[in-house]
């Protein structure tokens, strides 16, 4: 379900940070905005997240080949019709030994 099998996930101190880049008609890049998740507006402290890229593949057959069915009729019906994903952590332990957590996705 990812673009990456077994995708190794790095922390880092950008992980609090979203980098969005704004394209023209063009596809040119316009604007670039950095954004910062906080618990509040009076916080200083980010908070850290995941961004998981997803395969296109799946992203096309669970959702915009669906969309227009009756599982997109209500919050109700969606919420049946997609369950969300599962995220799990495991350790992974390459070559060098050194151990690594990794996220999978299904």
């Amino acid at each position: 379900m990812t673009i990456e099998e077994d995708m190794d996930f790095k922390p880092n101190p950008s992980d609090t940070l979203v980098i969005v880049k704004r394209r023209n008609s063009l596809g040119a890049i316009h604007q670039t905005d950095t954004i910062r998740y906080t618990s509040s507006a009076a916080s200083e402290i980010g908070l850290p997240m995941a961004i998981i890229p997803l395969d296109e593949t799946f992203v096309k057959e669970t959702f915009l080949d669906n969309y227009g069915t009756s599982n997109f009729d209500s919050q109700n019906t969606f919420n049946n019709f997609f369950r969300g994903i599962v995220i799990e952590a495991k350790e992974k332990v390459h070559d060098s030994r050194r151990r690594r957590r990794f996220f999978d996705c299904f």
